[in-house]
Order: structure tokens, then sequence, then C-alpha cells
């Protein structure tokens, strides 16, 4: 039984100790199109979605990651390992997908200066995907908390709700050829961010408490042929 016991724990730290070094943070979120600059605008677009119009989306980085602290500004920004965002915006004739990866993951914690606290995924240029022809070459995903209490160390977030956060935006931008710029804004109605198991930390678990059954088995069966030699 101590041997059990023993090999539980074991895999149990090996497990933490894994987790804690790469957490996948996978957030999934819906709001709806609150502006829409339309000067610039293409026809099509401004004839596919307008203010009201549905969105929802996810996105995907590592947790628990280092953040390059700047001291001046009280900015934290984190730039690589793995992300992620996606849309999918819901057009009066069709649905649109819009993908890519992010250019930069931070958080802004502006206690002396703007007074919020803001979570921010960022994309310039790598993005795939088209609203009606309309393909966005930047914007960003941000959150800002007035309080000030949303963050409090120079790590990721591994998990988050909308509730924590009293302010909410999208937004995406493209330039045409002519150098007309043209904006969509967005805000979320519903967020969930959670840390989402990596499946050898999970494999590790499983596979260590059917080691641990096994030899339970095995030792209940050793102790009933023993009392059985004994009865006899």
């Amino acid at each position: 039984m101590k041997r059990c016991q023993f090999l539980l724990i074991v895999i149990i730290s090996i497990s933490m100790s894994t987790a804690a070094q790469a957490v996948p943070v996978r957030g999934l979120f819906y709001g709806h199109i609150d502006e829409i600059w339309e000067e610039f605008a293409p026809a099509d677009l401004l004839a596919e979605i307008g203010v009201g119009t549905r969105f929802m989306g996810s996105f995907l980085y590592d947790g628990h990651s280092a953040l390059a602290w700047e001291p001046n500004s009280n900015q934290a920004e984190y730039n690589g390992g793995t992300c992620s965002l996606e849309y999918t915006i819901f057009g009066k004739t069709q649905t649109y997908h819009l993908n890519g990866s992010v250019a930069a993951i931070g958080v802004v914690n502006n206690s002396d200066r703007v007074h919020n606290d803001s979570f921010y995924l960022s994309f310039i240029v790598s993005w795939s995907g088209s609203i009606a022809g309309y393909t966005p070459d930047e914007g960003d995903f941000s959150l800002a908390d007035s309080s000030m209490t949303a963050f409090n160390d120079l790590c990721l977030p591994t998990s988050f709700d909308l509730s924590h956060f009293d302010n909410s935006r999208i937004w995406l931008g493209s330039t045409d050829p002519g150098n007309d710029f043209s904006q969509i804004f967005g805000k979320l109605d519903a967020l969930s961010a959670q840390p989402v198991p990596e499946p050898a930390t999970i494999f590790l678990l499983g596979g260590g408490l059917l080691a641990i059954a096994g030899m339970g088995r095995r030792s209940w069966k050793s102790g009933k042929r023993k009392s059985e030699n004994h009865i006899l």
C-alpha cells in the first residue's frame, strides 16, 4: 500500500511540474459589431454587415509565460509562443471566417498612467479570410479593467471571464490600395478562458492511476491466496 501511495505522489508531482511549464489557454467569446467607419468601407462589406451583426470566436496562447516588463510604462508584453485568434462573423447572406497568428500578447497595468488594467492580443498582416472581399491587415482584441485588479503578476492570465473586466473591444482595420482606411469595431457579450489540459499530462496521470490499480489488484489477489492457504 505504501508503494502505491509513493507512486501516486510521484505521478502527481510530475504532472503538476509539466503543467506549470506551459499551460495552453483557450478563450471562447461572442459579441456584436457596434461601430463601422463607413466613409471608406467597401459597399460589398456594408451590404453584408452592420451595427448589431453577431460574431463569435476563440483564441489560444501559452499561459505561465514570462512577460517583458517595461517599468517606465508599466507595460508587460510577451512576444512568441503559440497564439492564434479566430473570428466567425454572421453576415446577412453567409458566414465569414477570419483566422491568423497573433503578433503580440500583453498585459498593461497603468495604475499611475491611464487608469485601467488591460489584456490584449494584436495582429498585423498575418491574417487569412475576408468579409465580402474585405481583408483586415491589422487589429486587436482587448479587455480593460478600470478597478486595476485584473492582473497582479508578470505572467499571462490562465483563467478569466468577462466579469473581470468592465470594457471589451475587438477592432479590425484595413487599408485599401488608395490608402483609405476602414475600420470595424465590436463589443463582447460573453467570454470564458480556461487552461487546456496537455495530452501528455493526461496520459501520464491516467497511466499512473491504471498502474496503481493494477498493483492494488495484484496485492489483493496475493492476500486472497495467502488467506485461502491459511484456511486450508
